[in-house]
């Protein structure tokens, strides 16, 4: 069944978006802020995803402009309000691949949903491997070599950001805005370190680095994300 997700702040604009795309048959997953929607989106796991532009926190805009940094190539459909020429140009140019300016018929919404799911995909980055450690993006599942590693929902949303910046720096704030948004106000420090200690070292082969003053940098190892 082919998954979408839909990243839309207004409560009923979502749901007729979700009812008539369950309709349809699609499996859909929604989010109602930009960062829940980029920590979603990061997973590779959709085929199609629609994203209003005026989102709460991360907009839509840059939510499709840090995907598209990373590599995901997933067809967004962004939703917007703002019709002119112009704006419509900045949404295609951030790496959207269609834009629908609102109020729109959902019939129509619907066919350019099905429209960018025909285009011909790249095949979709299912697993992620670094070193001997590798997480299963659509089971969500972590082993390193042949023991299976046991998380939270959010540890492996934390795991696949540390993962996938694999030897760059990433600050306490990265790792809270990717899989907790809203949270990391309310964790205590010792809350929050032993949130992150047992997945940074269940992604680093090796103890990550600290460079004081910028975060935490993961180790590389010799494995690579492998589709």
């Amino acid at each position: 069944m082919s998954r979408i997700l839909v990243v839309e702040d207004d409560g009923e604009t979502a749901k007729e978006i979700i009812a008539e795309l369950e309709s349809t048959g699609f499996d859909v997953d929604c989010e109602a802020t930009g960062s829940g929607g980029l920590a979603r989106a990061e997973t590779g796991a959709y085929d199609v995803i629609t994203v209003d532009r005026m989102l709460p926190g991360l907009d839509g805009l840059t939510l499709v402009e840090t995907i598209r940094r990373q590599g995901i190539t997933t067809p967004v459909l962004v939703l917007s309000a703002l019709g002119d020429v112009d704006e419509r140009v900045r949404g295609l140019r951030a790496g959207g691949d269609d834009y629908l300016t609102k109020p729109f018929a959902l019939l129509e919404l619907r066919a350019r949903v099905e429209a960018l799911m025909r285009r011909s995909p790249e095949p979709r980055q299912t697993t992620l491997r670094v070193s001997n450690l590798e997480l299963d993006l659509l089971a969500r599942t972590v082993k390193r070599g042949c023991r299976s590693i046991n998380l939270a929902p959010r540890e492996l949303l934390l795991l696949e950001f540390l993962m996938r910046n694999a030897g760059q720096v990433v600050t306490r704030a990265m790792l809270f805005d990717m899989c907790a948004p809203g949270d990391g106000r309310r964790r205590t420090r010792p809350q929050s370190t032993a949130f992150s200690g047992r997945c940074v070292q269940a992604s680093s082969a090796s103890p990550p680095r600290t460079r004081i003053g910028s975060g935490l940098c993961p180790r590389q190892g010799p494995g690579i994300p492998l589709n």
